[in-house]
């Protein structure tokens, strides 16, 4: 196991052997390190692959909204609900409480 490679990640094992072939002068990393740069370019670009529709024309309109609070209700929400506190059900509950308020507080 990694306990007898002193305590190291995998992901440190594999850095450390490339620094110490690198310092070797060893010729294995060769590949690596003198790619073309023209290959750097293209890396991750698959010429096969599904083409997006190119429509230059298309624009996306988010329409503005206005917020259901006055100032005071928007003010007391944030005093009463905080965000930022620990849950177990992933915000939901500070989504539903939320909703609460804004339905009973709308102007």
């Amino acid at each position: 196991g990694l306990s007898s490679e002193g305590g190291y990640s995998p992901l440190q094992l594999w850095t450390v052997g490339l620094q110490r072939m690198l310092a070797a002068g060893s010729d294995i990393l060769q590949p690596l390190t003198q790619e073309n740069s023209s290959d750097m370019e293209d890396r991750g670009i698959d010429w096969t692959g599904p083409m997006p529709d190119n429509d230059d024309d298309s624009e996306i309109y988010v329409p503005d909204t206005c917020c259901p609070l006055s100032a005071w209700s928007f003010d007391m929400l944030c005093q009463q609900i905080d965000p930022l506190a620990s849950c177990n059900d992933f915000g939901i509950e500070f989504y539903l409480s939320c909703c609460r308020f804004v339905q009973s507080h709308s102007v």
